[in-house]
């Protein structure tokens, strides 16, 4: 995932431009900067962009959270026990002073304290720099604590001032914070994590034929009609390719092609032994009769298959 502050998207920017920014394999969620009648033209707007195997939506509380002072983006990542809200934020410095900005940022995160129990994550640029090169305004980093996050980057990201902060709920869910250059592509070093996110399973794709449709009788005629038999092939590598052709073309027909997504198999559990395999099998299927029937000796005898 790649959060990034100050894209320039305003509400004006076409779809086909802010879609662009993405790789193969991979979306974005942009909020743009609102235009309005004295406002700037141009600068702030936030994005993130993120793998399409990841689970990434829009927070249900993003309409809520109209902030005054800082541009907002709030998501949720990831699924249920392992999964975060994530509060991206660019706070423009002309916009209020720091001590207006700390105190409604306050009220945002206490609101999502009190409403979620996911890990809550605060990054972006807050433009509030400590009173060294390795901290944060002294307002911003009391109200961090108070609330309960930790601020995880301790080193500048803009020239000499830390101006990108990290703070999370749960600093065992992040790891390797670190701060980058990046080869000086941008005036704002990266800072980099490796984040503990749970998704689901890659979807595997699949083909198969309903065979069970196929008429054996007609299968047969159709067969003895076609080329196999009234121009059969000569070559012994010819008539080979020449069966598996015409077989398939009379399966088209019958039994076309279906396709699929599933999710991959589980591991096979090839620390049982066979006869472990055989009685579980036996467990499960007189599960399944005490479930649809209720009847009592199903269940004694289940608890009995695995009694020692």
């Amino acid at each position: 995932m790649l959060f990034l502050t100050e894209t320039w998207f305003t509400s004006n920017t076409p779809a086909a431009i802010t879609s662009d920014i993405t790789p193969p394999h991979y979306a974005v969620l942009n909020v743009p900067r609102q235009l309005c009648s004295g406002g700037p033209s141009c600068s702030g707007s936030l994005a993130v962009v993120f793998r399409q195997n990841l689970v990434v939506r829009r927070h249900q509380l993003s309409d809520s959270l109209s902030p005054r002072t800082f541009e907002a983006q709030l998501i949720r990542v990831g699924l249920p026990p392992s999964s975060h809200t994530v509060l991206h934020i660019y706070r423009p410095q002309w916009k209020s002073t720091v001590a207006e900005f700390v105190d409604e940022l306050s009220d945002a995160i206490a609101s999502l304290n009190a409403n979620y129990t996911d890990n809550l994550v605060v990054c972006g640029d807050v433009n509030c720099p400590g009173p060294t090169t390795s901290s944060v305004d002294v307002g911003l980093a009391e109200m961090l604590d108070s609330l309960g996050l930790t601020q995880l980057v301790g080193s500048p990201t803009h020239d000499n001032n830390l101006l990108d902060v990290l703070a999370l709920t749960s600093s065992t869910l992040i790891t390797n914070v670190a701060v980058d250059d990046a080869g000086l592509i941008s005036d704002h070093r990266i800072v980099t994590a490796n984040v503990n996110v749970r998704s689901p399973k890659p979807t595997v794709a699949y083909t198969w034929r309903q065979l069970q449709k196929v008429d054996p009788s007609m299968f047969e005629s159709a067969i003895r009609q076609s080329e196999l038999f009234t121009s059969p092939a000569v070559g012994t590598n010819d008539y080979p390719e020449q069966l598996v052709c015409v077989v398939s073309q009379h399966f088209d027909v019958m039994a076309p092609l279906r396709h699929g997504l599933r999710r991959p198999p589980k591991p096979i559990t090839k620390w049982l032994s066979p006869e472990a395999v055989a009685e579980l099998c036996v467990r499960r299927r007189l599960e399944r009769k005490w479930r649809s029937t209720a009847y009592r000796h199903h269940h004694s005898t289940e608890t009995s298959i695995f009694t020692f």
